[in-house]
């Protein structure tokens, strides 16, 4: 476990907290759109890769070796980068969906 000279840094960021507020957001809508728990247990198995990458980018960025049945993964990814992919699959419905309603 990492060990903090000072004070730790606080849980709740701005990063976190939006995601958190647009995860349940989704959840919410996908209670009523999609069927009740299991349409909102669907959206959250949906946001759990971008939620991750947005709040352990350092984690996340910093696995490598074999991660599935790719080539190995031989450096670690800029956390800024790992955030910014979470934050493109977090808000990817938000800017496909009106795609759908105007086709």
């Amino acid at each position: 476990m990492e060990e903090y000279l000072g004070d730790r840094p606080p849980f709740w960021t701005l990063p976190r907290l939006l995601s958190g507020l647009i995860t349940s957001a989704y959840m919410t809508i996908g209670y009523f759109e999609l069927g009740g728990q299991m349409g909102a247990f669907k959206i959250l198995v949906y946001c759990f890769i971008p939620v991750a990458c947005i709040w352990f980018p350092d984690h996340l960025g910093s696995a490598t070796g074999f991660l599935g049945s790719g080539p190995p993964i031989t450096k670690a990814s800029p956390a800024a980068v790992v955030a910014f992919l979470g934050w493109v699959l977090l808000l990817m419905p938000i800017l496909i969906i009106p795609i759908f309603y105007l086709a």
